[in-house]
């Protein structure tokens, strides 16, 4: 029989090839796109940052922001595009941090910038070249070490070999070795000798340049050919330097370099040193860049230490560590099964009440949803990674796809009901429901938009929830409208009319019929009592709500917007007080060390176990004054305590370093709302540095903050040097001596040379032994005109002066940052960065007058994000509002259904309490997804009381005519949401508690929402309905 309908809807029942073809189509599609998605732990984005960085040898910082800062500052102020400059004038260097606006080309800002430095002044003399860098986005996919019984040189040539070889070998593009130190070679000149030859420093670095060069001498045309004519005379190993001719004495005796001075072959005196599990050691970081796929290369990476470490000497051992594919893998695995459990729940929740067959295409539906997203997932405007937050999103939105297709199939059921199974009645059936379900869904996409527009360090995981559950929700769209009828059409044709499932269809007649029951017994009851008192109905709606809001300003519904997470890696960084001897530093560092050691120990005595909590432990030394730590713990399955447990006993353990500027113990995923941070800023250092330490002094006041920092902390001993009298008398300047010293105590850079693939630099200098006191420095000779040679002390008196460790500088004024990390026993952070900006910091600037306050750092992003969600949520608001408008018909009707938004964060609140999480963002972005289940059910409910009353029902039954017909769908759709995130509300993983209270807020908010849909929006509606008699009322009157 021809069908009647008409449209596209029936025009796919009709033809359920096409239907199956699109699915096909969507089905091959997205399989096929599966190995185009990137997949990672979390989700990141490229990155917006640009970073310049400049060595200037031995500088203060204050020359080095004078000479170097302030003419970069310069450059960048005529530079369009830049948002946030960041400045650091270090001892010895300036790196400066370029943030770029949104909307302008990156690549774009980098030419005009590397432009303008092209074009800037000369630098000081001495400064290295300059380096201009984009930040682009790389995971560390895994990390390689290798230690044991092997030198420091041979470290360090293994180490740049096995990076040759993996970069080869593999697909890793991206391999940093850390831990080594530059080569170096220093030729450090007697000064007695120096002065016996009448010779400076200058003189042997003139000497090498001559003698130690390789030089092309241009060529002859001879009756053979060319003939190339060149000098090689370039010396590269320690003999080569030795037996460099410096001079002939009148004696006709030769001097060479090795006899009046020691040269060695071997590596800076500073630099980073390295011990992985209390072995020296030189590591290997391997990345995975743009779209590469992490493990991919984490795997070869693992191969080729496992073929490696054969042919290496006994006592040399490679490690693999800090295996992102180890974590990944159990991630995606827990997330994957979480979501089959849900789908599984879900389908045997809609068994209960539906048959068998249309169950199965409803479920069924689910992966052209999934896989239809697979396809968009790789594209350029997308650009979502498979990671633990995009899973998340899958799982989220499972529910609520599930819905529109049980909104869709409970239609046509129920016309199929009434009218027996025809084409007819099942396009009838998915008509009557596709206005409201199509915009119903609409407004779940745009309650979802925020997620997609937010920007900031934190946008990648709602970018990646807000993409996946748009997408899925827009290929729910084209299921439920296009597939869903023509396969629900197809059950009594062909084949699947010879399938049938009689016992199950008795089954499932019996529940509907007991529900049925139930809501004619129980529900219809209440309803017709709610909407009688419909005013105190809705009153007392508005008191649950109120008590909620002062459940969560009361304290007992914690509010943390980024809330610290548990994490399998530890983190402790040290950094003493310049000028802390080595010697010293190293006994804190071994502290440190030696106290993870006794935790660990007490712990496995603790419980008894020979299995302890450390994997293994890589300790840093980048330089005299800092110590790094990171520890990678056994999987959580195989210890007794979680990582924020482990980081308080360290802690403790270690105690107070009263010599440090900054003891920071991290979880290494600390949350970002527990880090406080304030930014003053002034012209004046003076008032700067008091104001900051002032600030920093009153933060150490309130319990349960830790990791204090403050930026402008710290300051070195510093001796400027002043001419006397006699050297003035002598004709000598500043920079004559200066000169001198420099070339001495830092020393004179004669020459770089090629060696291999490492360039090294040729240093004269004193020995070590003559530049360790100041007595060394005031005994220094110095050479005058006349060959003649004279302590410095003659020449020059010394002033002691402390001079700051760095100089910062934001949007190009000076600042500071101070800050500190709220452990887990402070239940509100925000609550004391509100009172210091309210009381402490008005009368900090009152005292010092020049210091103003920025807002900055950690806090300020934090403050733009919550900004930001608060404006797109108004945006999505109001477009929610245009949706519900155009279907509905209605200015009114689309409040009555936004009104009961507020009301679905009931059992959200309810639930966090009860779960014993607190609020946070991951639980707003849960409410969001609630928001959108109940605008589609309160949609279609709205929906039903319109046709009712427009077949000629007063509004009264009306309403509880559409109460009772949608009860099943809303029941369905309830139980079917919270039974899709029950497996995750369940889970006890580590990696799964970031995710938990969206699915808190979800699942619980679902169950009261249910209430919400039944009870409050026909109140509403009626009220509504009212208020329009009663102006009828008034306007027949005033006519009258």
């Amino acid at each position: 029989m021809v069908p009647q309908e008409k449209g596209v809807i029936a025009w796919f029942v009709d033809n359920p090839v096409a239907a199956n073809l699109l699915m096909a189509f969507i089905l091959i599609m997205g399989w096929l796109s599966v190995d185009n998605i990137r997949k990672e732990l979390i989700p990141a984005k490229s990155s917006d940052i640009v970073t310049i960085t400049v060595d200037y040898p031995s500088a203060s910082p204050l020359e080095v922001e004078e000479g170097i800062t302030l003419k970069i500052e310069d450059v960048l102020k005529n530079v369009q595009g830049i948002k946030k400059v960041n400045a650091v004038s270090n001892h010895g260097n300036a790196r400066v941090q370029v943030e770029v606006d949104d909307g302008f080309d990156i690549d774009r800002v980098v030419d005009d910038i590397k432009i303008g430095l092209d074009a800037m002044p000369r630098l000081p003399e001495h400064t290295e070249k300059l380096k201009v860098k984009r930040a682009l986005f790389s995971g560390l996919a895994i990390q390689v070490q290798i230690s044991g019984d092997i030198s420091e040189a041979d470290a360090k040539t293994l180490a740049a070999e096995m990076r040759a070889e993996l970069l080869a070998e593999t697909d890793a593009k991206k391999i940093s070795v850390w831990g080594d130190r530059p080569f170096e070679i220093a030729i450090e000149a007697d000064p007695a000798q120096l002065e016996k030859y009448n010779l400076t420093i200058n003189d042997l670095s003139r000497k090498i340049r001559a003698e130690s060069v390789n030089l092309p001498s241009g060529g002859i045309n001879s009756a053979k050919g060319f003939i190339i004519l060149r000098v090689e005379g370039q010396s590269y190993r320690q003999q080569d330097f030795e037996n460099i001719v410096i001079l002939t004495t009148e004696e006709g005796s030769v001097i060479r370099l090795g006899d009046i001075a020691n040269v060695r072959d071997g590596f800076v005196e500073w630099g980073a040193k390295g011990y992985f599990d209390g072995r020296y050691s030189v590591g290997l970081a391997v990345f995975s860049v743009g779209d590469q796929d992490i493990s991919d290369v984490a795997r070869q990476v693992q191969q080729f230490v496992k073929d490696k470490q054969k042919a290496l000497p006994e006592g040399v051992y490679l490690t693999d560590w800090a295996d992102v594919t180890y974590y990944l893998d159990i991630s995606l695995t827990m997330m994957l099964e979480n979501m089959l459990w849900g789908a599984l729940l879900v389908f045997l929740i809609l068994a209960l009440f539906l048959d068998l067959k249309t169950t199965f295409w409803v479920i069924a539906g689910l992966p052209v949803c999934f896989l239809g997203t697979f396809i968009l997932m790789p594209t350029a405007w997308v650009d979502v990674s498979l990671n633990l937050v995009s899973i998340f999103g899958f799982i989220l939105v499972l529910g609520i796809i599930v819905d529109d297709a049980i909104i869709v199939a409970e239609s046509i059921d129920g016309e199929i009901r009434q009218q027996g199974f025809s084409q007819d009645a099942v396009v009838k059936g998915a008509k009557r429901v596709a206005l409201p379900v199509t915009f119903g869904v609409l407004t779940t996409v745009v309650a979802f938009t925020p997620m997609v527009l937010v920007d900031g360090p934190w946008q990648a995981a709602p970018h990646a929830i807000g993409f996946i559950v748009i997408l899925c929700l827009l290929f729910s769209l084209v299921e439920s409208k296009l597939i869903l009828p023509a396969h629900l059409a197809s059950m009594q044709q062909g084949i699947f009319r010879a399938v049938k499932f009689r016992w199950h269809d008795n089954f499932q007649k019996r529940n509907n019929d007991k529900l049925m029951a139930w809501v004619k017994r129980f529900y219809v009851p209440v309803l017709r009592f709610s909407t009688r008192h419909r005013y105190t109905t809705v009153a007392g709606f508005i008191g649950l709500l109120l008590l909620t809001l002062g459940l969560i300003f009361g304290g007992v519904a914690k509010y943390v917007l980024l809330p610290a997470e548990p994490s399998d890696f530890l983190k402790v960084n040290l950094t003493m007080g310049e000028g802390t001897p080595e010697e010293t530093t190293q006994q804190y560092r071994d502290h440190i060390y030696n106290s993870l050691v006794d935790v660990e120990k007490n712990y496995m005595e603790e419980f008894g176990t020979d299995i302890g909590f450390i994997r293994h432990v890589f300790s840093f030394n980048k330089g005299e004054t800092d110590g790094l730590f990171t520890l990678e713990l056994n999987k959580p399955s195989e210890r007794k305590i979680d990582s924020f447990e482990i980081i308080e006993r360290w802690r403790d353990k270690v105690g107070e370093i009263p010599q440090a500027n900054m003891l920071e113990f991290l979880a290494a995923t600390d949350g970002g709302s527990r880090k406080m941070n304030f930014m003053l800023a002034s012209r004046n250092n003076e008032q700067l540095s008091a104001a900051a330490e002032e600030l920093y002094n009153e933060m150490k006041n309130y319990q349960g903050l830790r990791n204090f920092s403050n930026s402008a902390q710290g300051s070195r001993d510093s001796f400027i040097m002043h001419l006397k009298p006699k050297a003035k008398s002598m004709g000598l300047t500043l920079a004559d001596i200066s000169r001198q010293v420099r070339q001495a105590f830092y020393g004179d850079e004669a020459q770089r040379i090629q060696r291999e693939e490492h360039e090294i630099r040729v240093m004269v200098k004193y020995p070590k032994d003559n530049r360790r006191s100041i007595a060394d420095l005031e005994e220094m000779m110095v050479r005058l005109p006349g060959e003649r040679f004279i302590p410095l002390s003659e020449l020059v008196y010394l002033q002691p002066k402390k001079v700051e460790s760095n100089l910062t500088r934001v949007n190009y004024e000076s600042a500071a940052y101070v800050g500190a990390l709220a452990d887990r026993a402070v239940e509100s952070p925000g609550k004391i960065s509100s009172e210091l900006k309210k009381s402490f910091i008005p009368a900090l600037l009152k005292k010092y007058p020049e210091v103003q306050y920025r807002p900055g750092g950690a806090g300020l992003e934090q403050d733009t994000l919550e900004q930001d969600l608060k404006a797109f949520f108004g945006i999505a608001c109001m477009l929610v509002f245009i949706l519900l408008a155009i279907p509905l018909k209605s200015y009114f009707q689309p409040l009555i259904i936004m009104s009961v938004i507020p009301f679905g964060v009931i059992g959200a609140v309810i639930g966090h309490i009860v779960m014993g999480y607190p609020i946070s963002m991951m639980s707003l972005f849960g409410i969001i997804a609630l928001t959108g289940v109940v605008v589609n059910d309160s949609l279609v409910m709205v929906d039903f009381i319109n046709q009712a009353r427009r077949s000629g029902q007063n509004t009264m039954d009306a309403a509880i005519e559409a109460g009772t017909l949608r009860f099943r769908a809303i029941f369905l759709t309830t139980a079917t949401t919270f039974v899709g995130v029950i497996p995750m509300l369940l889970e006890n993983a580590q990696r799964a508690e970031t995710m938990v209270p969206m699915a808190i807020s979800l699942g619980f908010g679902i169950v009261f929402a249910t209430g919400i849909t039944l009870l409050l929006v026909p109140c509403l509606y009626l009220i509504v309905d009212d208020g329009h008699r009663l102006a009828k009322s008034i306007a027949a009157k005033a006519e009258g």
